[in-house]
């Protein structure tokens, strides 16, 4: 059998995202023509027993299935999400298929107690496999389109044509085909996929993904992370970027902090609506009066949480002449009205670096410095930045930007925790 991978896939898909394909109308057969026949093109034959995705764990392990990686079952996957792994039969290594597993819920979940949305079987597996449609690994290209007819029928469904590369062994590649059956009343990533080897016109692959879902899917937020009370503000702001202290409006913080610090203290969101599963992270804007700026945000917490319950872990100053002087602090003594010759003494490392072109790098006690420097040849424009990260883990920790055509003070000022954060 081909290697197992270490741990569990991620596809790094959302469960719904639409497959990118160009599809035109194809028909399965006459009598599968509506949502409720859909269950037949997702019902197969898996080692002598009969499946119909969806399908629970608990039904493949009562037929021998269980985990390749034990610590997969425990293992959690965010909310709304679809992460693949491997399973085996009676604990033998050669009778193995992926799995698509779902959370369709909000909140995370163990993958153990996800639905089955999906299977993949190969021709380098063992294992017995078959449609019900009798098609399986090694069934001709004719012998699908015989069964769900030739591209460019009109029908409820939709075909897809596509050349893709697949590896094979060390050196070499072959191209294969994708003929992709959709549904086109189910949700866009519904699929059955035959690959196809172009050569053979042989049936290499065959993967079935139905993310169907219920009611009781349907999750509504339950409260907040009991992490966010644990948030203590610093007396007052440090010299280092590791934590990553500032101060803004008199008031000291610290990075990583709960978006409710900066909504309590007089910054509005531009939209309250949003809500987070595990891991979710994204930006969002808030509003001081005429001031801006835009934090990145996270969710460690298991359970679904509103966007103000999140943690902030960045934040994007918009700078200008709302902002009065020292309004912002950050470290190295850089505000909001540090000029570019200022910066270059609060940041002496900057001066050091070779400039090649419009930009240069200096790796210098443990932190990285890039500087950009930039003047257009056919207009004012002069762009000036620089940026300060930690080179073990190289995560960005501050960037000061200037636009230099404009004022001699920063356009924007961005900040960043430690992305190895966790209460």
């Amino acid at each position: 059998m081909k290697k197992l991978l270490t741990g569990a896939l991620v596809l790094g898909m959302s469960a719904f995202a639409s497959l990118n394909v160009c599809a035109v109308n194809q028909p399965y057969a006459d009598n599968v023509a509506s949502q409720e026949d859909i269950e037949s093109l997702y019902t197969f034959t898996l080692e002598g027993t009969e499946y119909t995705l969806p399908l629970s764990v608990d039904d493949l392990k009562a037929n021998g299935w269980d985990f390749y990686y034990s610590t997969d079952a425990t293992t959690k996957i965010p909310g709304m999400t679809v992460q693949g792994c491997w399973m085996v039969k009676d604990s033998n290594e050669d009778k193995a298929v992926v799995i698509t597993l779902l959370n369709a819920t909000g909140n995370a979940m163990e993958m153990q107690s996800a639905r089955v949305a999906g299977v993949d079987v190969d021709a380098n597996s063992t294992l017995e496999f078959a449609l019900e449609s009798g098609l399986k690994i090694g069934s001709s290209s004719d012998e699908v389109e015989a069964v769900y007819g030739s591209a460019g029928d009109e029908g409820n469904y939709t075909y897809e044509f596509s050349e893709i590369l697949r590896e094979k062994g060390t050196d070499l590649q072959e191209t294969m085909r994708d003929m992709s059956l959709m549904f086109s009343e189910a949700a866009d990533s519904d699929s059955t996929v035959f690959r196809v080897d172009e050569e053979s016109g042989a049936v290499t692959e065959i993967e079935l993904n139905y993310y169907k879902t219920f009611p009781e899917d349907e999750t509504e937020v339950s409260g907040r992370p009991a992490y966010l009370d644990e948030y203590k503000a610093p007396a007052a702001m440090g010299d280092s970027v590791t934590p990553m202290t500032f101060e803004l409006d008199g008031t000291a913080y610290q990075l990583p902090m709960p978006l409710s610090v900066l909504i309590d203290n007089g910054w509005t969101l531009d939209e309250e609506t949003v809500v987070y599963g595990l891991g979710d992270n994204s930006s969002v804007y808030l509003s001081n009066g005429e001031r801006r700026i835009n934090v990145g945000v996270e969710n460690l917490d298991d359970m679904m949480v509103n966007v103000q319950d999140t943690m902030v872990t960045s934040i994007q100053f918009f700078l200008g002449d709302d902002w009065s002087a020292d309004a912002l602090k950050t470290p190295y003594g850089i505000t909001n009205k540090t000029t570019d010759e200022e910066l270059k003494t609060l940041l002496p490392a900057v001066n050091e670096v070779e400039i090649d072109g419009t930009s240069g790098t200096l790796e210098k006690d443990g932190l990285r410095y890039y500087v950009s420097d930039y003047k257009a040849d056919d207009s004012d424009y002069h762009s000036y930045s620089a940026q300060v990260s930690d080179m073990e883990s190289d995560e960005n920790r501050i960037s000061v930007n200037y636009s230099l055509d404009k004022a001699n003070t920063p356009d924007f000022i961005v900040i960043y925790c430690d992305g190895e954060w966790a209460y």
